[in-house]
Parts: structure tokens; C-alpha cells; sequence
């Protein structure tokens, strides 16, 4: 009689980072620097586990859609992407990825901090015109 073993490896580093060619950049190692309003692609990578890590995306206590690929043959690097459109209120508030593994007790998270750069609130207003007599009376 022969037995299989199935040897489980979680993932050697989960990481978060923007996707390149975004307008997100990394501003510190738990800071992403995000712009107000600006769609920003934020990647997750899961490296070397095996079987493959299932990746989820956490933002304002709800789960977010993420898309996954997944590489390799003997181990596996999972990539999550998502999509996120920051407001001002963002600001400080914590994305998470989080993955999961059959041969982890708990899941691993990558938090990383929003820091919103924000557009300047511009009010124009214009004074009151009056025609009567050809002059503008402010």
C-alpha cells in the first residue's frame, strides 16, 4: 500500500505595493501615498507557498474584489490586484491584505496607512453686477 505526503509551505513574504505605473507610490514601509478622487491599483504578492495562498482585500471593515494570478510550478506567488478611488476621508484609514493558508494558525496581514493628498477646496464668487447706469456697482 503506498501513502502520498503533501508537503504544505506557507507563503515566505506577503507584501503590498502600488501597482506600477500608478499614481499611488510607497511613502514609507507602512504608508501609501494615494491622491484624492485618482483610481489607484494596489498590488498584494504572496511568495513561495504551496498549495497557492488565497489573498483578501480589507478596506473600511469590508471586503473589497481583488483579481488573483497565480505562478509556478513546485511553489506558488499569488498576485492580488484591486481598485480603490480614495476620498479625503480616507485619510489615516488602514488597507489590508490579508493571506490565508492552510498551513498557518492565523492569517497574515499587510496593513499599510493611507496618506490622501488631497486637491485645495476653491470657492469663486463674483460680485453682484448692476447695468442701470452702464457701471458695475460692487
Amino acid at each position: 500500500q503506498s501513502a502520498r505526503l503533501e508537503v504544505l509551505k506557507p507563503p515566505t513574504d506577503v507584501s503590498m505595493v502600488p501597482v506600477p505605473g500608478s499614481s499611488a507610490k510607497l511613502a514609507d514601509d507602512d504608508v501609501i501615498e494615494v491622491i484624492e478622487g485618482v483610481e489607484t491599483k494596489l498590488q498584494c504578492v504572496a511568495s513561495a507557498s504551496k498549495p497557492r495562498t488565497e489573498v483578501d482585500w480589507i478596506f473600511q471593515d469590508s471586503r473589497i474584489n481583488g483579481s488573483e494570478t497565480v505562478s509556478g510550478s513546485k511553489t506558488f506567488t499569488t498576485v492580488s490586484e484591486t481598485v480603490i478611488v480614495p476620498n479625503r476621508e480616507d485619510h489615516g484609514r488602514t488597507i489590508i491584505c490579508r493571506a490565508n493558508h492552510e498551513a498557518l494558525q492565523s492569517p497574515i496581514d499587510k496593513r499599510m496607512k493611507l496618506n490622501v493628498k488631497t486637491k485645495p477646496d476653491i470657492t469663486v464668487s463674483t460680485p453682484s453686477l448692476s447695468h442701470q447706469d452702464g457701471r458695475a456697482h460692487v
